[in-house]
């Protein structure tokens, strides 16, 4: 048992017992990393729920987000949310705007698995960075409720 212990299979609380830990998502922030692949790798089921598809022009964004793109104000920019789930467990709630140009007839039906993988592979895309704003959150409303279904 101290062999899993150390493996870190199992936790050991002195006085309540011996558990079988489970295996959290560990991401690094330095290394461009699908959600899709993360998952996988600690042995979870990632599935993903889209909460909201849309086309706007980058004028109508009132944050950074335009000059990030390097997009002008009339350029179409598709904006999604997406809920990332493994194993039917709420990890990401995923807000992204994407130029649309790049990725010509995306649909919101594409957008169930891995983006990295739809970028590159469909669109023919090079990925060699991203800036990402990470930050801790409570679900509510219609995200929590995602991993449920209505």
């Amino acid at each position: 048992m101290s062999g899993l212990v150390s493996e870190g299979l199992l936790d050991f609380r002195k006085g309540v017992g011996t558990f079988v830990r489970i295996r959290t998502l560990d991401y690094n922030l330095q290394v461009l990393v699908s959600f899709t692949e993360e998952a996988q790798a600690a042995g979870k089921r990632p599935t993903t729920q889209v909460l909201r598809f849309e086309i706007v022009k980058s004028q109508d964004v009132l944050d950074e987000v335009p000059d990030l793109l390097q997009a002008a104000p009339d350029t179409n920019l598709y904006y999604l949310e997406r809920l990332r789930l493994a194993d039917n467990l709420p990890v990401i709630f995923e807000q992204r705007y994407v130029v649309a140009e790049h990725c010509p007839g995306l649909a919101e039906s594409d957008l169930a698995g891995s983006l990295y993988e739809l970028w590159t592979k469909r669109f023919g895309l090079v990925i060699e960075g991203a800036d990402e704003r990470v930050q801790a959150v409570n679900l509510r409303g219609a995200e929590a409720l995602g991993a449920e279904g209505p």
